[in-house]
């Protein structure tokens, strides 16, 4: 990126990091000088001061110098050991500022701090670079600095630029593998290794194809164009005799997780029941699970090692049951087999569920509207897309970028008073949220209304905007019931007398001490005395107002 552009993007996209640092007997790190290919950066003004709780604090302003690989992050040292930084993501912007607290407020900071790329070469050989210059605050001790690279990591570099694009030549007799040919599970082939050819066993018929490579004790995804090679027999013998091939593993498409031997995948033609003992992945590995729930076409998993906070909606294709299971669900009193595995909730947990339960009616109720307020919201997205690419939504006229996914993976405790965001609920703009970040949670507000799964928000501590899964993000239960209250007083409903003689469609609009006022279609209000209600409206007015 050239000096200009830099200049603009610092302008356009300027954002403040909220990090913590603290020393950790920890060993130093052994820096290398910066291979070629790596973006490196210039470190400059940096400045001390404190912070709102009253902590050290230390800004630094970046910007980068030269382009190249990316995924540089903070790094540094006191003249105890390295510090550990938290809350700094790998920086992608051209130039911007950094401002980190000191967690445990200590007093004066002595160090130096610098920019770090870690990776492994070639699947083999672990590297930290050194991609910027050394600031110092304080008096940290001697400098740090980055010796050259030995010889075995110059080796694993040229290696590790082979494997960054298919071998140049194809194995003799073999063909490479079209982008859209079809692949039958089995098939061996050969696949581009960091520039020499491995024989293979392809087990999917993926975009990325999952590859068993020989003497790889590790799954490997695979990009078809101009990485597999076949030989044409083979090739011919998946389209005449596909069933002659059969795959050594079974594995989800798209990943590298094998599914358990005695299991596979819950589809669609599978009446699957609350209690259905499952299993799902959970932080990368399948455990046992219980589907809670069915919501449209997704499954409500209950991790069973887990709190009922961590619940997930699941789509079929990643979750996985057993035949014993598939037999069961055969039989007629399937549902009271397994009912008694569906977690028992406590009672505010129940009172949780109910209201969703009271909310889902009023949705139901009001079905045609919510249809075509969400056909609006997905033109106003579509729309939405089409300003970002064409700049109509950027201040300065040039194209915003799309938010990036931010993965918030919770490994805290739910607070009491929080709970889980629920799939599928519509959260306003502004509503406050909180996601793991560290050792803590961290606040959040909803940038757009959204009923989507992922949830576009800004980091308040942190000061950037990102996407992050709502199975990842907590909500005080007090604002939830606020949310359910405005959405449920707006939703047309019927309101009976207590004869159940006549009845209005209406939206709730207020209450006093004895009556309700309700708003007809025709924008006409009515007052209605509590005693001349049905017991469903009194029942749904002590429940929502």
């Amino acid at each position: 990126m050239n000096r200009v552009a830099s200049c603009v993007v610092a302008a356009s996209f300027l954002f403040l990091l909220q990090g913590q640092a603290h020393a950790q007997p920890e060993r130093n790190l052994d820096l290398i000088q910066a291979a070629p290919d790596m973006a490196t950066y210039t470190l400059s003004a940096i400045q001390e001061h404190t912070d709102s709780f009253g902590r050290p604090s230390v800004s630094i302003n970046y910007e980068r110098k030269k382009d190249g690989m990316l995924g540089a992050r903070l790094a540094g040292r006191t003249a105890d050991g390295p510090l550990r930084i938290m809350g700094v993501p790998f920086l992608t912007d051209a130039s911007g500022k950094i401002e980190l607290s000191d967690l445990f407020a200590r007093g004066k900071l002595n160090a130096e701090l610098y920019l770090v790329y870690s990776g492994t070469l070639a699947e083999e050989v672990p590297i930290q670079c050194l991609v910027s210059n050394v600031v110092r605050v304080g008096n940290p001790g001697s400098s740090t600095s980055a010796r050259d690279w030995n010889a075995s990591e110059k080796a694993a570099y040229e290696k590790d630029l082979l494997g960054r694009k298919p071998p140049a030549s194809v194995p003799t007799g073999y063909e490479l593998l079209p982008a859209s040919s079809n692949i039958v599970p089995g098939m061996k082939a050969k696949v581009g290794y960091y520039g020499e050819w491995i024989d293979a066993e392809l087990l999917t018929n993926t975009s990325k194809v999952t590859a068993k490579l020989s003497g790889k004790t590790s799954l490997r995804l695979v990009e078809r164009n101009g990485w597999i090679a076949v030989l044409p027999d083979v090739m011919r013998t998946a389209q005449t005799s596909p069933l002659s091939f059969r795959p050594s593993l079974n594995v989800l498409p798209n990943t590298t997780s094998v599914i358990p031997d005695g299991y596979e995948v819950a589809t669609d033609a599978l009446k699957i029941v609350p209690g259905t003992p499952v299993r799902a992945i959970w932080q990368g590995k399948f455990v046992d699970s219980t589907v809670v729930s069915i919501s449209g076409v997704k499954l409500v998993i209950h991790f069973d090692s887990q709190d009922s906070a961590f619940d997930k909606n699941l789509n079929r294709s990643e979750v996985l049951i057993s035949p014993e299971t598939i037999k069961k669900l055969s039989n007629p009193d399937a549902q009271q087999t397994f009912a008694s595995r569906v977690p028992k909730l406590t009672s505010e947990q129940e009172k949780q569920a109910q209201m969703m339960r009271e909310h889902e009616l009023q949705i139901e109720k009001g079905q045609r509207a919510v249809d075509e307020a969400i056909a609006a919201a997905e033109r106003g997205q579509e729309q939405m897309r089409r300003n970002i690419e064409s700049g109509l939504n950027s201040p300065s006229g040039l194209p915003q970028q799309p938010l990036i996914q931010q993965p918030a993976p919770v490994t805290l405790q739910v607070p009491k008073e929080a709970i889980a965001v629920p799939m599928g609920l519509t959260l306003p703009k502004g509503t406050k949220l909180a996601a793991c970040w560290g050792p803590s949670w961290s606040p959040l507000t909803v940038l757009s209304e959204s009923a989507e799964d992922n949830v576009p928000v800004h980091w308040d501590t942190l000061g950037f905007d990102r996407l992050i899964f709502r199975g990842q993000l907590i909500i005080r239960k007090a604002d939830l019931k606020k949310i359910l209250l405005a959405q449920a007083t707006t939703t047309l409903r019927t309101w009976k007398d207590a004869t159940g003689k006549f009845s209005v469609d209406a939206t709730y609009v207020s209450k006093t001490a004895t009556a309700v006022t309700i708003k007809r279609e025709d924008g006409k209000e009515l007052s209605i005395p509590f005693e001349k209600l049905s017991n469903e409206d009194k029942k749904w007015m002590r429940e929502n107002t």
